[in-house]
């Protein structure tokens, strides 16, 4: 997990070819399935059942988030990318995956910098990297 400048964390997805990267992994899915289990409040229309992690595999996994709570972003190679979703609160974590390569692609997801509860988020990722990412809205 990465921490962003204001608190908020995403999860950047690497290609596992080790035991210990595999190691890794497993630790950073388990504290994301903790997250997700955390932020799954009935109000929130979110839910998280019958997740299973055993190294390296995740079994019988169902995130079921609220709509609005998902979508996607192009980053543009140069500055933040605003991001407009009401749904987002102070309190929210931000999960990125890539979607489409463009341009040249970081070894990490984009960072969340800023946070407007009620309004969206900034996202920014490297210079040259025009890539669509998907992202979802936790809590």
């Amino acid at each position: 997990m990465t921490a962003a400048p204001n608190g908020a964390s995403i999860f950047p997805l690497t290609l596992v070819t080790t035991p210990q990267q595999a190691e890794y992994f497993v630790d950073n899915i388990n504290q994301l399935l903790e997250l997700i289990a955390s932020q799954c409040a009935p109000a929130s229309g979110a839910t998280l059942t019958g997740a299973t992690l055993t190294s390296p595999t995740i079994t019988g996994a169902t995130i079921t988030l609220a709509s609005g709570q998902t979508g996607t972003f192009t980053a543009n190679g140069a500055t933040p990318v605003t991001v407009t979703n009401a749904n987002i609160t102070a309190n929210s974590q931000v999960l990125v995956t890539l979607k489409t390569v463009g341009g040249t692609v970081g070894t990490s997801a984009p960072n969340v910098r800023t946070i407007t509860a009620g309004t969206g988020f900034t996202i920014a990722g490297i210079a040259s990297d025009t890539s669509v990412y998907n992202y979802a809205i936790i809590g």
